[in-house]
């Protein structure tokens, strides 16, 4: 049950990754810097659920 879960948190952190960097290579074709406030969220949304992902597979 908790490898699933983990497993879970792994794929969202994945999926927050490549999200990123979509929206960091649209923004960078069309000449708009990427927000500093977009860079904040993204980056705490991959932090929170790396870390959620990996503190689940140690129990």
């Amino acid at each position: 049950m908790l490898t699933t879960i983990a497993s879970l948190f792994a794929l969202v952190t994945m999926l927050m990754s490549g999200l990123y960097g979509y929206v960091y290579f649209q923004k960078k074709q069309e000449g708009i810097p990427l927000s500093p406030r977009t860079k904040a969220v993204f980056t705490s949304l991959i932090i929170i659920f790396g870390t959620a992902s990996l503190l689940i597979t140690q129990y």
